[in-house]
């Protein structure tokens, strides 16, 4: 999958996040992984919230994507101590942090395959 498709499915999927919460959900939440490796990650959208919380679980990584998604996360984010591996972001940016989790930090293929399960 190139990446302006990967970026475009992404946006139009935290659209739907925005959208369901507008209409009167708490929170709205979506599971984005990886095809081949099955590696994924959480987006979540909170009321009253214009961010995105993205959830990286720790019960997937190996010692070195625990390393490596850290490095990511505090690039990301400008703080060089981090407690877990979640990360609010402008709606906007999005699909790049996305993009720099699966490639930097699961070392994944520029052209990696995603998939999306919005939650209720």
């Amino acid at each position: 999958m190139d990446t302006e498709d990967r970026k475009s499915l992404i946006n139009s999927h935290i659209q739907k996040l925005f959208d369901k919460v507008s209409s009167g959900a708490p929170l709205s939440y979506l599971i984005i992984s990886e095809k081949k490796s099955n590696k994924y990650i959480q987006c979540t959208v909170s009321t009253g919230e214009e961010k995105v919380l993205i959830d990286v679980p720790e019960g997937q990584l190996s010692p070195e994507e625990v390393d490596s998604i850290t490095q990511v996360l505090s690039d990301i984010c400008g703080e060089k101590e981090i407690l877990g591996f979640q990360i609010k972001v402008p709606r906007d940016k999005v699909a790049d942090v996305v993009d720099k989790i699966f490639i930097n930090g699961f070392g994944l293929p520029s052209d990696y395959e995603i998939e999306i399960t919005l939650l209720e």
